[in-house]
């Protein structure tokens, strides 16, 4: 909230000045108007690593894919429904 009232004084000041508009900006203006976006956009990170989270359920599940065979294998990897548990049948 304190983001969103120093962006609007900014914007406000500039305002009053005339210089409103595009390119019109100083770059620390730009820079505050700038992280609200950007602190909206990361609020949609994921709190953990895909990749770091796909190695482990791997590790977990090679030792049981091994064990059903190259049959399950192929029905696993070309599947085209629930591919998120696919040895869990």
């Amino acid at each position: 909230m304190l983001a969103h009232r120093r962006e609007h004084e900014l914007l406000a000041a500039r305002a009053r000045e005339g210089a409103v508009g595009i390119g019109r900006h100083p770059p620390a203006d730009l820079a505050v108007i700038a992280l609200r976006p950007l602190r909206k956009h990361l609020e949609w990170r994921p709190a953990t690593n895909r990749f770091v989270r796909f190695g482990e359920r791997f590790a977990q599940d090679l030792p049981k894919l091994r064990e059903a065979g190259l049959d399950r294998h192929h029905a696993c990897a070309f599947a085209s429904e629930d591919r998120q548990a696919p040895l869990s049948n």
